[in-house]
């Protein structure tokens, strides 16, 4: 499980950031559908679920501006397409942008980081994949999350198995 500081107040409560991610990713499909929040009607995430192999197909393809910073990095800054969200990271969390779209990006990019990392992926699983191209200015990739089922009081929960070691 990679542990990870959800913000005070955030809209994204988990507490670790493979499931983080799975929040982001339903969040967002949940608000692609409200017209009032997606006025471009974007579809930016496809997620699908197997109950047989346990595993969260994912694919995306976020609107995302290339800029310079003041250090002479090179920076990506996804475009917000859904409006009128009230998300928040909340304070003092471990992530930080402001939208719900950076967020998941963000979320993604940390995944992948800690995927190259032997000590907290010792079984080297590559679950993650993302590019940036700024030609045609978006991020895209694809991920493979390994999941579990719990049933409950009338109701199927779905939740990330953590495959990473804090």
């Amino acid at each position: 499980m990679t542990t990870v500081t959800p913000g005070t107040g955030a809209t994204i409560l988990s507490d670790n950031a493979e499931q983080q991610l799975l929040d982001c990713i339903a969040l967002i499909k949940n608000w692609e559908k409200i017209p009032a929040k997606n006025p471009n009607n974007g579809n930016t995430i496809n997620c699908s679920f197997s109950l047989s192999s346990g595993i969260a197909n994912i694919t995306f393809q976020i609107p995302a501006l290339p800029s310079i910073n003041d250090l002479g990095q090179q920076v990506q800054n996804p475009a917000s397409y859904l409006i009128n969200t009230d998300f928040t990271p909340g304070t003092g969390g471990t992530f930080k942008s402001l939208t719900v779209e950076g967020y998941f990006l963000e979320v993604l990019s940390y995944l992948e980081i800690v995927e190259g990392n032997p000590n907290k992926n010792p079984n080297q699983n590559n679950y993650i994949s993302s590019s940036f191209d700024s030609d045609a200015r978006n991020a895209n990739g694809n991920a493979t999350i390994p999941i579990v089922f719990e049933l409950g009081d009338g109701f199927v929960k779905t939740m990330a198995n953590e495959y990473l070691l804090d």
